[in-house]
């Protein structure tokens, strides 16, 4: 393993791609959910601008840069030309086209050098930058054998320049990690950066990076997949064995197309399937630039959470005991461990004796009992953790998380 440095700036990027407060709509789409902004559009009550951030967030990725770009055309300098530069920087940061996610940040901040938000996010693409932009250089229906490893995450087998390993998928990681004594075992380059990246414990750590120049997944192969480097004693990798000290993250995921789980008795995955699910039941799936979100009912209430297969547990935030307070009353108080790539935290919580929660209208999920944090204060009801995909693969397979129709489907 070998070492570069890289000189930029310090910035607070969020690795583990849970959002920190609101979500990323347009402000003059006038609504702040991705779901709602789907349905205002829908009944076509709504601009050009946000048509376009409507689909980059559903994945229709034609339609959204087509979109934008006019967008940027027609109105150059106004703050709808600046939302969409932020909306197409994270629609190609999220496929890993580093490259193309630069340029719409210089170009925000050629028209607006004020906008921070832009300012540190340019640092961490600069040196991605230096890598060729992610490819899938040959893609078919593949099936693998999956496992659950020592810490309770799914993981799936594949190959790094003819190395073999099993890394977990992790649909909460903005980007694919791994660590130093990985990256040292696979022979790649590492990149040092001045860059920091902020986990969801609140703790800043240095980031360094590197490039996998092939990533094979049974039949589907990647090239120059970044990760992002990191001790050892990250808490993400200290039991595991080597050649499992690795995480997928969004952009792999998203190249993969599909993962599906034909049983629960069946470890096998099949991954980059574009068959289709329709007739199946399904959950939507959206995306608040990097992190993927579901929609599910609470008392006929639809609230959105984080899709974090990454989280061994689902859990509630601040928000959600704000809303049904009457809830909050059945539970009792406690000191809840909060786990992050830094290590545990603990957060003041209540802990409810359970939630019923409306996966669609003929599936209702008892969680039993659910934790709600309440220094977690996000407009997401919360997360859905690996526990609901189990359950609902003991319950509901085959279980499909697809990302090309953007839909967690089940039968």
């Amino acid at each position: 393993m070998s070492t570069q440095r890289v000189l930029i700036p310090v910035v607070v990027l969020v690795v583990v791609s849970v959002p920190l407060s609101a979500q990323n709509v347009p402000e003059s789409c006038g609504v702040r959910d991705w779901f709602q902004l789907r349905d205002k559009v829908a009944q076509g009550a709504s601009s050009l601008l946000c048509k376009g951030a409507t689909d980059a967030s559903f994945e229709h990725r034609r339609e959204a840069e087509h979109e934008l770009k006019k967008v940027i055309r027609e109105a150059p300098r106004s703050d709808d030309a600046l939302a969409a530069h932020r909306v197409l920087t994270a629609l190609y940061h999220r496929h890993g086209q580093y490259r193309k996610a630069l340029s719409q940040v210089d170009q925000g901040l050629t028209e607006r050098p004020d906008a921070k938000d832009l300012k540190d996010i340019r640092s961490m693409l600069e040196v991605l930058a230096h890598f060729s932009d992610l490819e899938i250089a040959h893609s078919a229906r593949s099936v693998v054998e999956g496992e659950i490893n020592d810490l309770g995450f799914m993981c799936i087998p594949l190959t790094i320049r003819g190395f073999s390993a099993t890394y977990t998928v992790d649909t909460g990681a903005a980007m694919s990690m791994m660590s130093e004594s990985e990256a040292k075992r696979l022979g790649l380059t590492v990149y040092e950066t001045t860059t920091k990246v902020r986990d969801a414990n609140g703790v800043l750590s240095a980031i360094r990076l590197a490039e996998a120049p092939d990533l094979r997944i049974g039949r589907i192969h990647l090239k120059n997949v970044a990760f992002g480097i990191f001790p050892d004693g990250n808490v993400s990798f200290v039991s595991l064995p080597n050649d499992h000290k690795g995480v997928l993250g969004i952009p792999v995921l998203l190249a993969l197309a599909s993962l599906r789980g034909e049983s629960a008795t069946d470890n096998r995955i099949v991954v980059g399937a574009r068959e289709s699910t329709l007739g199946e039941q399904s959950i939507p799936l959206a995306f608040d630039n990097q992190t993927p979100l579901v929609q599910i009912l609470f008392h006929e209430r639809p609230l959105t959470f984080v899709f974090d297969t990454g989280a061994i547990q689902t859990g509630f935030n601040k928000s959600f005991a704000d809303a049904f307070p009457s809830l909050m009353q059945t539970g009792h108080h406690k000191q809840e461990e909060a786990g992050a790539y830094s290590g545990p935290s603990y957060q003041d919580s209540i802990e409810v004796p359970v939630v019923r929660l409306s996966l669609t209208r003929q599936v209702e999920w008892d969680l039993a009992p659910a934790s709600v944090l309440l220094n977690t204060n996000t407009d997401f009801a919360g997360h859905v953790g690996l526990d609901m995909f189990i359950w609902l693969s003991q319950k509901h397979s085959p279980l499909t998380i697809d990302f090309h129709a953007m839909r967690l489907s089940f039968q």
